[in-house]
């Protein structure tokens, strides 16, 4: 059995159909969703591919070169669209989260307490309550 002209006008139908349906896709999943459809192991485009090995042998090579020509061509498709929606997504990401760089930083304080000075801080905190002062130096 060999690949008709039918057969030939039905993988320009599903590249067609794929082209219509890719350009149609507003978002990633409707886009995976697509690229399952018609690009994967189980699509029509890859049940037709099992028509090329009942072909003769003289008439093989040039199916197999028009059915590559149209996954490649749908593969192609499927990117440019993957790489506009990743931008569209990237630009709503922006917008949504964008933020004033003029303003000023939150205050982070530099550095912390010396463990020795947390110390006499807590004993002192003890003691003045008790009516002790704190005197410091040689008096």
């Amino acid at each position: 059995m060999s690949l008709s002209k039918k057969d030939k006008k039905e993988l320009q139908l599903i590249f067609e159909q794929a082209k219509t349906a890719l350009g149609q896709a507003e978002n990633s999943k409707q886009l995976y969703d697509l690229k399952v459809e018609f690009l994967s192991k189980k699509s029509r485009l890859f049940l037709s591919r099992k028509k090329i090995k009942d072909s003769p042998p003289e008439e093989k090579p040039a199916w197999g070169a028009f059915f590559n020509e149209v996954f490649k061509g749908l593969e192609a498709l499927y990117l440019e669209k993957q790489k506009q929606l990743s931008e569209k997504d990237l630009l709503k990401k922006i917008e949504k989260e964008a933020m004033d760089l003029s303003l000023p930083g939150p205050y982070l304080p530099a550095g912390s307490k010396h463990p020795i000075t947390k110390v006499i801080d807590q004993i002192v905190s003890i003691f003045r309550p008790l009516g002790y002062s704190i005197q410091t130096g040689p008096y």
